[in-house]
């Protein structure tokens, strides 16, 4: 027990009455285990769009290519950014895929795009892609 504000309370009580839950065994505010659930959804949304762009990629090649390119071509969550980025930052990536990559970049309404955009068009040994990078910085 605890003596808070002239009454004794057990432990639990005291943590609920200062704004507490208990999470996964810990004490935290809800505010806290609100933000680590958002994160993970994000991390786990990430991740799905990362599985779900490499089965598009290598649908391209085979009978399912239209599937492939209207599925592509509909992204508009903010959530596949980083898969799309990791993509078109590395130089082992077809150009076509690198091209269609920042088609699809432009569509989506993300401010998380503008550092890989500036590294692509500083760095990368493609013009053609370095000049559209800053078309799209613009």
């Amino acid at each position: 027990y605890s003596k808070a504000s002239g009454t004794w309370l057990r432990p639990e009580e005291f943590m609920r009455r200062q704004g507490y839950v208990l999470h996964k065994g810990t004490w935290k505010l809800a505010q806290q285990v609100e933000i680590e659930s958002n994160a993970q959804e994000w991390e786990q949304s990430v991740r799905d769009w990362r599985k779900k762009l490499h089965m598009w990629l290598g649908q391209l090649d085979g009978k399912k290519r239209e599937d492939a390119l209207k599925n592509l071509n509909e992204i508009r969550d903010p959530a596949a950014v980083p898969p799309i980025v990791d993509l078109l930052i590395n130089n082992e990536t077809p150009t076509a895929v690198r091209v269609s990559m920042l088609d699809i970049l432009e569509k989506i309404p993300s401010g998380d795009t503008t550092n890989a955009l500036i590294q692509i068009s500083l760095k990368d040994k493609n013009d053609n892609l370095r000049d559209r990078c800053l078309s799209l910085l613009r």
